[in-house]
């Protein structure tokens, strides 16, 4: 079970490795306060919050003449034409279908079959399909009910943003 909880005063956390095959019970060495973020999709929702939790601000001792990078602006990510995270069937695609050209079997495939067509990150490099369409690490996390891959070889980070499925 996917569960972060409190024990004694720490904070005892799943945490993914190897590529999302193994889930690790993790903790802290030292007390808070923590950082701890989770990436979107990663779990489940289960019941309500139990913790309370509040917003402090702590006044940093860098200057902004000493940063050597600073915030420009936020730059919301932009919305496509289909949610891959919210599809059923998801037909994903990846080099090995060899050329652009190829996609559109890919696609008609995916309509016949009610699914969306997704994509590995060397299928977005190439900007073949666009980067909402990518699934893995640097991608979305998904959790279909099918998942069919055409010329994926099965890289841990592709396959650590695939959901509740067995491998």
């Amino acid at each position: 079970m996917h569960r972060s909880r409190f024990e004694r005063g720490k904070a005892l956390l799943t945490r993914q490795i190897y590529g999302g095959k193994v889930n690790a019970e993790v903790t802290f060495l030292k007390e808070g306060p923590y950082i701890i973020t989770v990436r979107a999709g990663a779990f489940p929702v289960e019941g309500k919050p139990s913790l309370s939790t509040e917003v402090v601000s702590v006044p940093s001792p860098l200057t902004e003449e000493g940063l050597a990078k600073r915030f420009l602006q936020y730059v919301e990510a932009a919305v496509g034409e289909v949610d891959i995270t919210q599809a059923d069937i998801l037909v994903a695609v990846g080099r090995g279908i060899k050329e652009a050209e190829n996609l559109p079997v890919a696609k008609e495939f995916a309509d016949a079959v009610g699914g969306v067509l997704a994509c590995t990150r060397p299928v977005v490099d190439k900007k073949w399909l666009p980067k909402d369409r990518q699934v893995g690490t640097s991608g979305k996390t998904v959790k279909p009910k099918v998942y069919i891959a055409l010329g994926i070889s099965g890289a841990f980070q592709h396959t650590a943003g695939i959901k509740g499925q067995e491998r």
